[in-house]
């Protein structure tokens, strides 16, 4: 229908422009990576995070279904390391990482990836309670490329975690939702 999240709709129509490069962290079933592959249009690039398996099945089928999308589906989680951890996929819609989880699912790191593939011009993140660790592994990446950052709002924590290790390298916090944090180079 196009009414989820109108906030993030905004965020996305203001930020990701064509041509640009965007990672869904915590993708699910594909709204916003599906949204974000028609703003990009020609020649940028979606790279869909999630490790879920119900949620990659139905996300990397809806990509199949829109063929002149230019968007990756990967398997993987994202975190600040790399290997393995359990993921509880029992509660689709907020599944997340946890130390007791019933699916084992591949973990790395924003660092990690740039240079496998582009850096990204923009950064969604959704990943229940998991996002300062998943900003943690990508520091170098966020103080090197200075992409915009939308956080999901998850708690009130959400806002101090993005402000505390974001502002400290040039970037400007509003407090959403989503909780944006934009360089300096961003208006």
């Amino acid at each position: 229908m196009g009414t989820y999240e109108p906030h993030m709709q905004e965020a996305f129509c203001k930020y990701v422009r064509s041509g640009s490069v965007v990672f869904d962290i915590g993708a699910h079933a594909g709204f916003h990576s599906l949204f974000c592959g028609l703003l990009v249009r020609p020649g940028g690039q979606v790279f869909a995070f999630e490790p879920n398996p119900v949620s990659h099945a139905s996300l990397s089928e809806q990509v199949r279904n829109n063929p002149g999308l230019r968007i990756t589906v990967l398997s993987i989680a994202l975190s600040d390391s790399a290997g393995t951890a359990n993921f509880d996929a029992s509660m689709d819609c907020q599944s997340k990482l946890t130390e007791i989880g019933n699916v084992t699912v591949e973990v790395n790191m924003i660092d990690g990836l740039v240079g496998q593939i582009p850096a990204p011009h923009t950064i969604k993140i959704d990943v229940e309670g998991h996002e300062e660790r998943v900003l943690r592994g990508g520091m170098k990446t966020l103080a090197k490329y200075r992409p915009v950052v939308l956080v999901d709002w998850n708690d009130d924590m959400t806002l101090q975690c993005v402000s505390a290790l974001l502002a400290p390298i040039g970037y400007r916090i509003l407090p959403g939702p989503p909780v944006i944090a934009l360089p300096d180079s961003v208006v």
